[in-house]
């Protein structure tokens, strides 16, 4: 201030502005949100509104040139989101994309469940009464794609999968939780990226669905 004759410099007021504005977005989204989610209009909104915050930095973005940015928004929702990172290597955007699509895909099952998911694409989901047999038939349906992917499961991390997905290369288990052997055993395997949701989200809670166009937005 004394540098500037007790005025406020433009840079500063800038940054203050986009400060002040960001707050009160986020604030009008919130309102937004709620009112939309009690009208009983069956109709198209003239507008929509999406709203991240606490900015999260990837390792990098789709292609290893590219930054990549995860925010946070206000759904309420096991996942990708809630899940909390024990080890390895700092996640890039595939790896998010992928654990998202795998993690609600094996929540559409009552019985234990297995996908495994590279590339957008899986390569194999399978059921069993026992997760590590669950795990096995989903590596058996193309086990040559199963190499470097994302293995999601609806139930908690053991010791008896944690062994077989060892003896391939993965990049990302996803899982509601982790017993303490499993992670004794993970932690071998130090790039191995796992992350634990600390619950399994519901294929029947409402809410949007979102993803962006050039140029436009698919809700």
């Amino acid at each position: 201030m004394i540098q500037n004759s007790g005025s406020v410099p433009p840079d500063l007021r800038k940054s203050l502005a986009v400060k002040a504005f960001e707050s009160t977005a986020s604030y009008d989204a919130e309102i937004s949100h709620w009112l939309r989610t009690q009208s009983d209009s069956s109709g198209t909104e003239k507008s929509f509104n999406l709203y991240g915050e606490n900015p999260i930095s990837l390792r990098y973005g789709e292609n290893p040139h590219q930054d990549a940015v995860f925010y946070l928004t206000n759904e309420i929702r096991f996942g990708v989101a809630s899940a909390k990172q024990i080890q390895g290597k700092a996640l890039s955007y595939n790896n998010l994309i992928d654990s998202d699509a795998a993690y609600e895909l094996v929540a559409e099952f009552d019985d234990p469940a297995v996908a495994i998911i590279k590339h957008s694409n899986p390569s194999g989901v399978a059921i069993n009464q026992t997760l590590v047999e669950a795990y096995s038939r989903a590596n058996a349906c193309d086990p040559l794609s199963a190499f470097g992917g994302v293995v999601a499961m609806n139930r908690p991390l053991n010791k008896q999968v944690v062994e077989e997905i060892s003896k391939i290369f993965t990049e990302v288990i996803i899982a509601p939780d982790a017993d303490q052997d499993a992670l004794e055993i993970i932690k071998r395997k130090k790039n191995v990226r796992v992350l634990l949701t600390g619950g399994v989200p519901d294929v029947k809670q409402g809410g949007f669905v979102s993803r962006t166009l050039a140029g436009g937005l698919l809700v």
